[in-house]
């Protein structure tokens, strides 16, 4: 009989909510020799994120603060790059508690250090999250990035630590996203385009050529509409 592994989502915004629902799914979809995830709670600075919201388990207690428990596994339901940094930086000696999560519907595979996807080679690393997935072949996640549905991933892509990939975007074969990318819903790039750390691409944005570290790209073709201060440029999170 597989067993049973309870699990905190850090986060109790809209995300988040996302991510308990996927987790529900994957309990009645999955095969009979996987584990079955028991969300318990909700991690929140502000206790009353959920007041409105009925079905959902309780906010157990503030992200800031809060020692992990061993016996337990958390899922970052956090969307914004800057903010999954800083979270990441809150758990860095507790990235192991951190395993991906992946869900497709028709085929999920849960809470893994590596996984295949679809047949495919995909390795994606501690905190990532994959939601609804469409991907070609041998892509890399990096730690607690975070794909949204749906999406598509060609051939060689490789995304970032602390990456967010909106809903509806499509990625190029070999693309790369560099540490810290947020591409809004929409984002669209040409084969092996290379966007640099901690950019911005508006919402229904096309990529055609490489992206320097932190621009402000927007349009059809996408260009780069104005620089921004890179908070987080030079930090180390060992």
């Amino acid at each position: 009989m597989a067993k049973t592994q309870q699990i905190v989502i850090v986060g109790a915004g809209g995300f988040a909510r996302e991510v308990f629902q996927a987790v529900r799914l994957y309990n009645e979809r999955k095969a009979e020799e996987e584990p079955t995830y028991e969300c318990i709670g909700f991690l929140s600075d502000h206790p009353d994120d959920l007041d409105n919201f009925s079905g959902c388990p309780p906010i157990i207690g503030p992200i800031h603060g809060y020692t992990p428990d061993s016996r337990l596994r958390y899922i970052l339901g956090i969307g914004q790059p800057k903010y999954r940094y800083l979270i990441a930086s809150l758990f860095k000696s507790s990235w192991d508690l951190f395993p991906p999560f992946a869900f497709r519907y028709g085929w999920q595979r849960g809470l893994n250090r590596f996984a295949h996807l679809a047949s495919t080679n995909v390795q994606f690393a501690s905190g990532s999250c994959l939601l609804a997935i469409n991907v070609s072949c041998d892509i890399k996640i990096g730690n607690f990035a975070l794909v949204n549905t749906p999406y598509s991933l060609g051939h060689d892509v490789v995304i970032g630590d602390f990456c967010e990939v909106g809903p509806m975007c499509a990625l190029g074969g070999r693309t790369v996203l560099e540490e810290g990318v947020h591409l809004a819903a929409g984002v669209v790039t040409a084969p092996g385009v290379r966007i640099g750390a901690w950019s911005k691409v508006a919402a229904g944005s096309t990529v055609m050529k490489n992206v320097p570290p932190g621009s402000f790209v927007i349009g059809v073709p996408g260009k780069v509409n104005k620089e921004f201060f890179l908070p987080y440029d030079g930090l180390a999170l060992s």
